[in-house]
């Protein structure tokens, strides 16, 4: 089977459903802990100002994506979401 140039997103259920998700979550944690960091820094009375250098981010990398990874795995059906959004249970479902 050919897939036309730049529809791998619209097509590979793993970049449809999982990697999407994934990203998306944590993204979400990430914004989770930046927007505590500035919080946290306004009521001490600082200006806000966050450092990612990779010295700083590194140690809530680790929980960041196990939280992302606790998400996912309570999210059921999945891949079942993903064969009807790129419509692979059409190519195995005879038409009628």
């Amino acid at each position: 089977m050919f897939d036309p140039t730049n529809c791998t997103s619209e097509l590979q259920l793993v970049d449809v459903i999982i990697q999407w998700t994934l990203k998306h979550a944590f993204k979400v944690n990430f914004n989770k802990w930046t927007t505590y960091v500035i919080k946290q820094q306004i009521y001490d009375g600082k200006e806000p100002l966050i450092d990612f250098k990779m010295s700083n981010l590194k140690p809530q990398i680790c929980g960041w994506l196990h939280s992302t990874w606790t998400q996912v795995q309570g999210m059921d059906g999945m891949i079942v979401k993903g064969w009807e959004k790129t419509r692979i249970t059409k190519a195995f479902t005879p038409d009628f």
